[in-house]
């Protein structure tokens, strides 16, 4: 197996002052493989074992963007409370964490059978890309 990854991050953060911190991180990030595999019970999404080289692309887990954005707010409160009530009422903290990023890859195959040289038939699936386009009609001659 062979894999390639590389991510840039920048982050703005202001620290905890007056009650407010704030932190937003930006990735960008690109993973790229032959085989991925993700995780334990999963297996690898090979359309073609026997050439390794048309399974180079996006890894099964490459997110190619992440936004993060997280903020800590001291909820302000009147300083007339006392007593039972500045218990319950103070003292609220709201941190709020958002994050959104780009879906994860995958590969549409349309189902094949191959044929292993010196081996039994594999039930695999074909990229697409790799197989020729459909024969089309020509347009401007009538049905």
């Amino acid at each position: 197996m062979n894999s390639n990854y590389n991510a840039g991050l920048v982050t703005i953060r202001k620290n905890y002052e007056h009650g407010l911190q704030f932190a937003f991180n930006y990735r960008w990030a690109k993973s790229l493989d032959n085989s991925s595999y993700e995780g334990p019970g999963s297996v690898t999404n090979q359309t073609y074992p026997q050439n390794n080289h048309t399974e180079w692309g996006p890894s099964d887990f490459d997110v190619t963007q992440l936004y993060t954005f997280s903020v800590l707010w001291d909820i302000p409160t009147s300083g007339n409370l006392h007593g039972v009530w500045k218990n319950v009422l103070g003292g609220w903290r709201l941190a709020p964490i958002e994050t959104w990023h780009t879906g994860f890859p995958w590969t549409p195959v349309i189902g094949e059978s191959v044929q292993t040289p010196g081996g039994p038939t594999l039930s695999l699936s074909a990229q697409p890309s790799t197989m020729a386009a459909p024969a089309t009609a020509n347009p401007t001659q009538p049905l």
